[in-house]
């Protein structure tokens, strides 16, 4: 009979080693046998490398936030960029506008080259404004109009 309580004693200890081991919500012999049995290390290992990760994806996030805070801030300085161009732009369309009043009235140039600018400079005003009236230029589109601007001097120069 001696033999029955250290077995009994045994085989709690085994069934408790199976358990969960929350000391919270283990007994006195329930947290024995999660103390020999090695429940409660595990637990504390399980919940070591959790909040190990859940502090990896902290981190992680933290630099996502900070490489979107960046990407934002260069968005906005090629927009800005855009912007200024295509206000220069316009003050030369200006300009070209003038200097086409000037070759009409100097009769510089035929009528023919004088009605070709002028179209040129309509379409080129056109959508320039069109451009500027976006919330983000495309800046593919304005090299385009530059590079239509730029032709457009030459043509006027040569009148």
């Amino acid at each position: 009979m001696t033999r029955l309580p250290p077995l009994m004693l045994m085989l709690l200890l085994a069934g408790c080693a199976a358990s969960q081991c929350d000391p919270n919500a283990a007994g006195f012999f329930a947290g024995i046998g999660c103390a020999v049995g090695g429940g409660y290390a595990a637990r504390r290992d399980a919940l070591t490398t959790e909040d190990y990760q859940s502090r990896v994806a902290a981190a992680n996030a933290a630099n996502e936030a900070g490489a979107a805070r960046t990407a934002e801030q260069i968005a906005q300085q090629n927009l800005g960029h855009e912007r200024a161009q295509l206000a220069r732009m316009e003050r030369q369309q200006h300009g070209l506008g003038r200097r086409l009043a000037t070759a009409r009235a100097n009769h510089s140039a035929t009528q023919a080259q004088l009605d070709k600018a002028d179209r040129e400079l309509a379409a080129l005003r056109h959508a320039t404004r069109a451009q500027a009236s976006e919330a983000a230029p495309d800046p593919a589109a304005v090299a385009r109009l530059k590079a239509k601007q730029q032709n457009l001097l030459g043509l006027m120069a040569r009148m």
